[in-house]
């Protein structure tokens, strides 16, 4: 209940569904579609059980980074689910 209330949850008939990372962090699915927010990638690695949640797989997932003009998910630091769309945000590049 404390991981819900950091995330505005004050009551659990506002969650359609949770999901345990594996850092210990719980990602909330609200019965409200207007604040779904999904790590899809966390420090270049796919998290395949959102990918499941959100009835989406891996194949999916490449086009999209694709689309956006990345090779692959080690160019990641943290891939999003906002809105129905995928904002990604690559490593910083050195130069």
């Amino acid at each position: 209940m404390a991981q819900l209330i950091t995330q505005g949850i004050d009551n659990i008939k506002q969650v359609k569904s949770a999901l345990m990372e594996q850092t210990g962090h719980i990602t909330i699915l609200k019965n409200s579609k207007e604040d779904l927010h999904f790590p899809l990638i966390t420090d270049g690695k796919v998290n395949i059980d959102v990918l499941e949640v959100l009835n989406h797989d891996e194949n999916w997932l490449m086009k999209q980074l694709t689309c956006q003009g990345f090779a692959g998910v080690e160019e990641i630091f943290l891939a999003e689910y906002l809105d129905e769309e995928l904002k990604i945000t690559p490593y910083p590049t050195s130069h």
